[in-house]
């Protein structure tokens, strides 16, 4: 099972390394820097053991929100790949031709989900449960530059929670 994991993984690394950005210099040949959503830290810090195991180019990461990684390509930050944490900015990107043409790859669709800590002693199933009196505190991701967060707000606003929350 680890084996056929690991698999896919490296097959999803060698998705991402076709999706490219426009840099104004030339890669270095035993480097690839890439952008990446932050909440693609932890598999891609794993995959790109793996690919440098396998190829013996070392892979530099700059994980941000995806609104800031666009923000720093459109000013010619010298990324090899963009791993978005959604479209949009991929098609605005594109449209600037900041992107190399035939490379963009859709690699993953995200699942919003509602987590509580293991060791608390609140009873939360569903998105409604956040209206329970003893919910003080919930964390969602930034909505102006991160798309989960915007997308917590919209399935929040479509359940009529997000005034009270």
């Amino acid at each position: 099972m680890a084996k056929h994991i690991r698999l896919i993984c490296l097959s999803i690394a060698l998705i991402l390394l076709s999706t490219g950005c426009n840099r104004t210099q030339p890669p270095k040949q035993d480097e690839l820097n890439v952008a990446a959503a932050s909440n693609l830290t932890d598999a891609f810090t794993e995959l790109g053991k793996e690919f440098t195991a396998r190829t013996g180019v070392k892979v530099v990461y700059s994980f941000g929100a995806t609104a800031d990684l666009a923000k720093q390509i459109e000013n010619h930050a010298p990324f090899d790949v963009f791993a978005s944490a959604d479209v949009e900015n991929v098609d605005k990107l594109a449209s600037k031709a900041l992107l190399t043409e035939g490379t963009r790859q859709l690699y993953a669709r995200g699942r919003l989900v509602l987590w509580v800590p293991p060791d608390s002693r609140l009873a939360l199933a569903r998105l409604e449960d956040l209206s329970k009196p003893e919910v003080e505190h919930i964390g969602i991701a930034k909505p102006e530059v991160a798309p989960y967060g915007r997308a917590t707000v919209e399935a929040l606003r479509a359940l009529n929670l997000w005034p009270q929350l």
